[in-house]
């Protein structure tokens, strides 16, 4: 993107005689390019994440783009307190939601990893926090900014209907249809870059660089991925998600802010993610639920309800320590589970692909070709050497 061109020029496969050149010569994460762009490599994700690390980059320096996880997790937590805070004004409830984002083991293999899950749900829920506010401008401010969430993951685009919703439902006292028409303003121009972007690279506005969406998604994949992402959700967060359950059925719990009016945005937002990732590829990991790390406030804005709602019938001599003592419980039991998982260990592990590149680097000639697969990208990148993979091969 800093150069002005997202193709990376492969000349060596216009001259090699096996099978899928093209494929065989494009690092793990891009593939060929189409027409005009034959015998280049196009990258395979969404722009938007890598347009933010560019941007960091430039700000930044070589470390810029590595702040871009933690960043972005910092700001999940605080639009979890925003969001809460907005719609209850429950100060209890936004501080025990906000700890509860900041413990998630979810939110926490994501700190560190490069990756867009993190960076879309804190764009999303950012989007939402703006909505809160009653002028057309804020609507345009949550535009944009659910703008930028689409380019991190134009797959969740269908957000935008529960956005819509909020901004005609969340506020009173502004003539009907301003505030979704200032959002789908401001929201629009992010659609025509995905668009450009899908057509430059893929050969059509609506394919992306995984293919056809056909590939990715079946019916069928629905009751598998409900009971993993069910199972992993209780194993990660514990019993407490149940607890969001309280403020829905039990009538007493209810907290003020769950009207119709209130709830419906946030009940469509949270369908329409699952729905976009129930019918999704099949996975077997549970740092899966990354996919989901956007409706983890919504969650988590539940639970705190319950909480607050519970000590707050307990006598005011016992209700700050027990509920100190629940929520450590609470934390230690989530901040645990990350790290038997493996989340400190990740950056030391990662750095596996920064050595070997290295040593590359180093040790052979400017005109070695290397076989690999999962350092494709690094050796590239870090070692300036042509890479085939071998899996082509």
């Amino acid at each position: 993107m800093l150069k002005g061109d997202l193709r990376i020029e492969q000349p060596l496969s216009s001259v090699q005689p096996w099978p899928y050149t093209d494929e065989s010569v494009a690092p793990l994460g891009y593939k060929p390019g189409v027409g005009a762009s034959r015998h280049t490599s196009v990258p395979t994700y969404a722009p938007g994440l890598s347009m933010i690390m560019a941007g960091s980059l430039l700000a930044c320096g070589h470390c810029g783009p590595f702040y871009v996880g933690p960043f972005f997790a910092a700001l999940l937590v605080m639009c979890t307190w925003g969001l809460a805070h907005r719609l209850s004004g429950d100060g209890l409830a936004s501080a025990l939601a906000a700890l509860l984002m900041a413990g998630s083991p979810t939110l926490l293999f994501n700190l560190v990893a490069p990756m867009s899950d993190a960076v879309a749900a804190a764009l999303w829920i950012a989007s939402l926090v703006l909505l809160t506010w009653p002028r057309p401008w804020h609507a345009a401010a949550a535009g944009v900014v659910a703008g930028a969430a689409i380019l991190v993951r134009p797959n969740l685009v269908p957000l935008v209907l529960a956005n819509i919703l909020a901004a005609e439902l969340w506020t009173q006292g502004t003539r009907p249809g301003r505030r979704s028409l200032a959002f789908l303003v401001a929201v629009a121009p992010s659609a025509v870059v995905v668009g450009l972007v899908n057509t430059r690279l893929y050969g059509s506005p609506l394919l992306t660089g995984y293919g056809p969406a056909a590939n990715y998604y079946a019916l069928g994949s629905f009751p598998d991925n409900l009971w993993r992402y069910t199972t992993w959700l209780i194993e990660s967060q514990g019993a407490m998600v149940l607890l969001a359950l309280i403020p829905i059925v039990v009538r007493r719990a209810r907290p003020a802010w769950l009207t119709p009016s209130r709830a419906i945005p946030l009940a469509v937002y949270v369908a329409l993610l699952c729905g976009s990732y129930l019918f999704y590829l099949r996975f077997d990991a549970w740092w899966f639920l990354r996919f989901f790390l956007p409706a983890f406030p919504v969650l988590f804005l539940l639970i705190a309800g319950a909480l607050a709602w519970l000590t707050r019938q307990l006598p005011a001599v016992a209700a700050v320590p027990i509920l100190v003592a629940v929520v450590s419980g609470l934390s230690a039991r989530s901040v645990g589970f990350a790290l038997e998982k493996g989340a400190r260990g990740i950056g030391d592990g990662e750095q596996r692909f920064v050595a070997v590149a290295q040593h590359i680097d180093r040790e052979l000639p400017s005109h070695a070709v290397i076989i690999a697969r999962q350092h494709t990208g690094s050796i590239a990148f870090y070692g300036g050497r042509q890479t085939i993979r071998f899996d082509y091969l």
